[in-house]
């Protein structure tokens, strides 16, 4: 006898704490009634965790309500509870989404409505973090944006954006190629996805991922010009690429035929073969036709000229004196060269007043040329 009245007693026991856990979901529900938050939270945290009530989706659905109240709450004494509450919110809407076969007396359509409302909660979070420059935060919370549009089937591609742009103003390529990559499939931003990702990578030092992602890239978009400059800018860096970076810039070209970067950029690899100086000097002619104040232009083209004439000075030294007429055809030749090279020279010193080099170099051709006023002239600039 003694046995079954203690064993009425356990049960007694049970049925009150399953009802006192009960009790805390109708507490909470009052509390965020009466605009109580503290204790409202209080009480449903308890419900939520109690294993009588923690796969209860009406409990989680009302925790996502209260956490909600209280990140819109203007209250001071509230303040201290916003910490995180942002994130206890999604987590109880979303158990409560996954609670949800468990009781017939919530629908799906009424935790879905209270949880659209986090999606602006979570912009606004957004937008203030990114108005205060904190790019960090900035990027989680459209993270979070995005993220909860996942949640009802639908990809925020704006947000993941969002997301990579913040984190890249912050300075985290990782986070940022991670959110570009998200979306880089669905043709948001189009190549310039694709450039940016690439880009991060470049800058991360992770060429082939970078060629990878640019290859990837043009496989979508054929005409990207961006993304046709940026492979070239990898091949510059490359003696073994020259080839393929000239064909990218004719490319390039034929596309853009008025860009004055885009001949300075040839003509700086033809100058590299002694067999294409000609057509490096037709490019830094047009550069400089385009742009007369492209100052890298101006001077490699004036440098061309004086490397040229060092040549021809090397082959007149190893002339014999028999060869006087031989001779007087190179000095010639050398002569022409010199002049040629003054003129863009000058307009780099004017350009560049400041580079000391360049007017040394137009110091040595006034004097080669006999023009004495110009060189006293810059003797007295050079304080020789």
């Amino acid at each position: 006898m003694q046995k079954k009245i203690l064993l009425s007693l356990s049960l007694a026991v049970v049925t009150f704490m399953a009802a006192a856990q009960n009790s805390n979901r109708i507490s909470a529900g009052n509390y965020l009634s009466n605009g109580d938050l503290a204790k409202a939270k209080n009480a449903i945290d308890a419900a939520s965790i109690h294993e009588k009530t923690n796969t209860d989706p009406r409990v989680f659905k009302l925790k996502g309500d209260i956490y909600k109240a209280i990140i819109l709450s203007e209250e001071e004494s509230v303040k201290p509870l916003k910490e995180g509450a942002i994130d206890e919110a999604i987590k109880a809407y979303d158990k409560a989404l996954e609670t949800l076969p468990n009781s017939s007396r919530i629908t799906k359509e009424e935790i879905l409505s209270a949880y659209t409302g986090m999606i602006a909660i979570v912009s606004n979070e957004a937008i203030n973090a990114y108005n205060n420059n904190d790019f960090a935060n900035s990027s989680v919370y459209f993270e979070k944006q995005a993220q909860l549009g996942d949640s009802f089937g639908y990809m925020d591609t704006a947000a993941y954006f969002n997301a990579g742009l913040t984190a890249a103003q912050a300075g985290d390529n990782t986070r940022a190629i991670a959110m570009y990559s998200a979306i880089k499939e669905t043709g948001y931003n189009e190549a310039d996805l694709f450039y940016e990702i690439a880009r991060m990578q470049i800058e991360d030092e992770k060429i082939n991922e970078a060629l990878a992602t640019i290859e990837e890239g043009k496989a979508k978009y054929p005409g990207s010009k961006n993304l046709l400059l940026l492979e070239t800018n990898i091949y510059l860096q490359d003696e073994s690429k020259m080839e393929q970076a000239i064909q990218n810039l004719n490319t390039t070209i034929a596309d853009d035929p008025s860009n004055p970067s885009l001949y300075y950029a040839r003509g700086t690899l033809y100058q590299k073969n002694p067999e294409t100086m000609d057509k490096a000097e037709a490019d830094f002619k047009k550069c400089v036709e385009l742009d007369p104040n492209h100052f890298e232009a101006n001077y490699n083209l004036g440098a061309l000229y004086v490397n040229q004439s060092s040549d021809i000075q090397e082959q007149m030294n190893a002339l014999d004196f028999s060869e006087q007429k031989k001779y007087d055809e190179l000095k010639a030749k050398r002569d022409e060269l010199f002049k040629k090279a003054i003129a863009p020279l000058e307009k780099a010193a004017e350009l560049k007043p400041e580079e000391k080099g360049v007017m040394a170099t137009l110091l040595e051709l006034y004097g080669k040329t006999g023009q004495t006023d110009k060189y006293n002239e810059m003797k007295a600039k050079l304080g020789k």
